[in-house]
């Protein structure tokens, strides 16, 4: 992502296949790729993965929001148009994302007590 100037303000990663398009919510705070890896992702303006949307099984060609921004709409080769509804709640969305990264929260000796602790970890024993 760049500024108007052309400064980068932001990368946007994690993707495992190219990026066919990019779309900011209508509020500007999200923005949703969508990619060849099958999947769309839903990232906040600071390159933060909020969300990944699984279940094409081919490219995604495009993803967009709906003008509320309570839906993303998904174009794939697989010949299916998906619409996902999108959780405003951003502690509903913490706690899917914490339980998603459990594992690495409790395990990865790179993560950190306050990333643990985020997600209601016990810190690690030194």
């Amino acid at each position: 992502m760049w500024d108007v100037k052309g400064n980068l303000i932001a990368e946007l990663k994690g993707h495992t296949s190219s990026v066919n398009s990019a779309n900011f919510s209508a509020d500007g705070s999200k923005i949703v790729t969508a990619s060849a890896d099958k999947t769309a992702r839903v990232w906040d303006v600071k390159g933060n993965l909020i969300a990944e949307l699984k279940g094409h099984t081919d490219w995604v060609i495009s993803a967009n929001f709906s003008a509320d921004g309570s839906k993303i709409v998904t174009a794939s080769n697989d010949k299916m148009a998906r619409v996902w509804e999108i959780e405003n709640d951003f502690d509903r969305l913490l706690i899917g994302l914490c339980n998603n990264l459990h594992d690495y929260l409790s395990t990865n000796p790179n993560a950190t007590d306050s990333d643990r602790q985020m997600c209601g970890i016990s810190p690690r024993q030194k």
